[in-house]
């Protein structure tokens, strides 16, 4: 899977799922989609979450995450680093978060119907990645675009 020179390694692509222009993964892989992408040079743009069963998807838009964009004296790996551990300890205060799956349990119907069959609703849990290249960084800033893309 390729975008504007931003090619995914193989490892990253074998744990997620693309729709449209989006790179998806389930909950149990988020880590290591992380430490794939960060091995590579590849630093995250940001996320969004979301409920998705067979029957559906149920996405929180309240809960999304875009790392502090990059520093002027930052240089390309140390904003890598940066953007995967700010989104580490994002994940880790979400996964902590026990009203999620409550207010997930009282609003959507989804996620109840996933309790019933046996699936807890963190394992229905996805995570929308947004990546960046240094590539793009620099194109960006020599045209004053946002940066962010989705793969």
């Amino acid at each position: 899977m390729e975008d504007d020179g931003l090619s995914l390694p193989e490892e990253l692509l074998s744990c997620g799922s693309g729709m449209g222009n989006e790179y998806r993964c389930r909950k149990k892989n988020l880590l290591a989609v992380a430490a794939a992408a960060e091995r590579d040079g590849i630093a995250l743009g940001g996320w969004k979450v979301q409920f998705r069963t067979s029957d559906g998807e149920c996405e929180l838009c309240w809960e999304s995450f875009y790392p502090e964009e990059m520093k002027e004296n930052e240089t390309w790996p140390d904003f890598v680093g940066r953007s995967w551990e700010e989104a580490r300890q994002k994940w880790q205060q979400l996964f902590e978060n026990e009203k999620l799956i409550e207010g997930g349990r009282r609003i959507f119907r989804l996620i109840q119907a996933t309790e019933e069959g046996d699936v807890l609703p963190r394992d229905a849990l996805w995570f929308i990645l947004y990546f960046r290249s240094s590539t793009q960084e620099k194109q960006d800033h020599s045209h004053n675009i946002p940066s962010e893309i989705s793969v």
